[in-house]
């Protein structure tokens, strides 16, 4: 994320562009909402301000661009660090009973649950979250469809964390993908210990417990799989400010 003025001018630039790009309907209304969500704040509360998007184009006085700008520059990215991740607690860690204590180590830490289902997958949503050219192309068709077909094997708790810089956050308290290889204290070192050889000599998948979102891209992208922007909520907890530095 911005590490410094330079960078924070940059990813500004990058945004701002996205919001003064030409959108004609709902559509395109939606995909610019996503952009900024993806961005880690909602810009919902920007577009309200004007009478339709294309106001935004039509404002010929500098002065009123110029207040556009300083405005979205220090209200919205002054807070752009603050960004969201998506999780899985998988078929085998709803089965098992182990939902509350993985949602509550991350509710602890000080993150942010805004968005929260329980589901269980289509073997459509399944291919779209494990992408043919991440997994299958990677690691072979048969270990793609073998994800494929126990993530649809039971229910899903599919949640959104919001948090200071939280992908390599959450990341760590999952623990190593390999369940064996987790230290203790992480998710999968504390509640599961199979490894991959077993896995594969039982021609099964791995049960881990938690899907995270191992990039902030990809993040992006599996929140707009599994959630539509609306289902999302922003609010303050009661600790908001020891966490987040702000009232």
């Amino acid at each position: 994320m911005c590490n410094n003025n330079k960078d924070k001018d940059l990813y500004f630039k990058k945004y701002i562009h996205i919001i003064m790009m030409k959108k004609k309907d709902d559509t395109d209304i939606k995909i610019i909402q996503f952009h900024f969500y993806v961005a880690g704040r909602r810009v919902c509360d920007l577009i309200a301000c004007f009478p339709s998007v294309e106001c935004i184009f039509c404002v010929g006085n500098k002065k009123c661009l110029d207040s556009i700008v300083f405005w979205f520059k220090y209200s919205v990215m002054s807070k752009a660090n603050i960004t969201r991740t998506l999780c899985l607690v998988k078929p085998d860690g709803v089965r098992r009973g182990l939902t509350g204590d993985i949602l509550s180590r991350f509710e602890r830490a000080g993150l942010r649950i805004v968005g929260l289902k329980l589901l269980v997958p289509t073997d459509e949503i399944a291919r779209k979250h494990y992408r043919y050219e991440d997994i299958a192309v990677r690691h072979g068709e048969d270990v793609w469809n073998r994800l494929v077909s126990f993530l649809c094997s039971g229910p899903v708790v599919a949640f959104v964390l919001e948090g200071v810089d939280v992908v390599p956050v959450v990341r760590k308290m999952c623990g190593s993908t390999e369940p064996a290889a987790s230290p203790p204290g992480t998710i999968r070192g504390d509640f599961c210990h199979h490894t991959y050889e077993y896995t594969n000599l039982k021609q099964g998948s791995v049960r881990n417990l938690i899907h995270a979102s191992a990039t902030d891209e990809e993040a992006d992208y599996e929140i707009s799989v599994w959630f539509e922007p609306s289902e999302l909520v922003s609010y303050k907890k009661a600790d908001h400010a020891e966490h987040f530095l702000d009232e």
